[in-house]
């Protein structure tokens, strides 16, 4: 069974027990594989569909969060684009647009906190405006984009026109929670 990341090999899996991760034996590659990386740190780009499973309950919510700790115990980097920080925020002020103020501004930072966010840049355009097949759409070509100029290892999502286009275009993908 290939890994779901579609990595080399599975160097751990993360299984999830309350709320804490543990490592158990890869012994193989499982659907469920972490996503970390051997030697260097793992450059790992998520996009809003990954980032709002830290704060709206949702069903992959806890293979992500442990998928999650996982990566920072890793040491890895965790990016995003700018376009993300508007995409998590219009979702959940629409999503829970009936909370206090204040609590939708605490969702948004909870959901960004420890992502180091990258800026669209005339460089992100110009290779979104090229970048794979024709069928990528514009937001997903943008994040893209940004994996690719931040030298991306793995993109991390949960909407699967995303991933498809991420894997067209070469990107190890994972979502933490889905058998793909």
């Amino acid at each position: 069974m290939n890994c779901a990341h579609k990595g080399s090999c599975c160097l751990r899996v993360v299984r999830f027990d309350g709320w804490k991760s543990r490592s158990i034996s890869a012994g193989g590659h499982r659907s469920s594989c972490s996503i970390a990386k051997t030697a260097s740190r793992v450059r790992v780009y998520l996009d809003s569909s990954a980032l709002l499973k830290r704060v709206v309950r949702e069903v992959e919510r806890e293979e992500f969060a442990a998928a999650f700790r996982g990566l920072i115990e890793d040491g890895a980097e965790l990016f995003s684009s700018s376009l993300a920080w508007v995409e998590v925020s219009r979702t959940i002020r629409m999503r829970l647009e009936v909370e206090a103020p204040r609590r939708i501004i605490d969702l948004i930072e909870i959901a960004l906190s420890g992502i180091e966010e990258f800026p669209i840049s005339e460089q992100v355009i110009d290779i979104a405006q090229r970048l794979g097949p024709a069928s990528i759409r514009s937001l997903d070509a943008i994040h893209l984009a940004s994996a690719s100029l931040l030298g991306a290892d793995l993109v991390c999502a949960y909407d699967q026109r995303l991933l498809e286009a991420a894997e067209q275009v070469g990107f190890r993908t994972a979502s933490p929670g889905i058998a793909r």
